[in-house]
C-alpha cells in the first residue's frame, strides 16, 4: 500500500498515508479529474461517524489546526492547509453501513 499512496498527489498521500495504514485503508483508483490532484480511498469496517472522529485526531496531530467539518446524513468534508502551502479538500461518505470511501484533492494556492 506504502507505493500506491506514495505515487498519489503528494500532499494528499504524505498527509493520509499513516492514516490509512493504522486503519487498514486501503487506496482507490480516482475518477480522472482526481488522479493527477488528488487520491481516494477506502475503509472498510468503518462507519462515517467513526472515520469523521479519527481522521479528525489523525490531522490534529500531523499539526493541522482543528479541521472544521461540513456534515450531511451520508458525508462530511473539511479543507485544510498542507505544508506545501496549498489547500486540501477531504470529503469522507458512508459506503454502507460499515464503510467509508473518501477523497481528498489539491486546491493549488499559485
Amino acid at each position: 500500500m506504502a507505493l500506491a499512496v506514495a505515487s498519489a498527489a503528494a500532499p494528499c498521500g504524505v498527509l493520509l498515508s499513516g492514516y490509512l495504514e493504522a486503519n487498514e485503508g486501503e487506496t482507490l483508483p480516482c475518477l480522472v479529474d482526481l488522479q493527477e490532484n488528488g487520491m481516494c480511498f477506502r475503509l472498510p469496517g468503518m462507519t462515517l461517524d467513526a472515520a469523521t472522529r479519527t481522521l479528525d485526531a489523525h490531522l490534529q496531530a500531523q499539526g493541522v489546526p482543528r479541521p472544521e467539518w461540513v456534515t450531511t446524513a451520508a458525508a462530511n468534508a473539511t479543507v485544510v492547509p498542507a505544508a506545501s502551502g496549498d489547500r486540501l479538500e477531504i470529503v469522507i461518505a458512508a459506503d454502507g453501513p460499515f464503510a467509508t470511501t473518501g477523497a481528498c484533492r489539491i486546491f493549488p494556492e499559485r
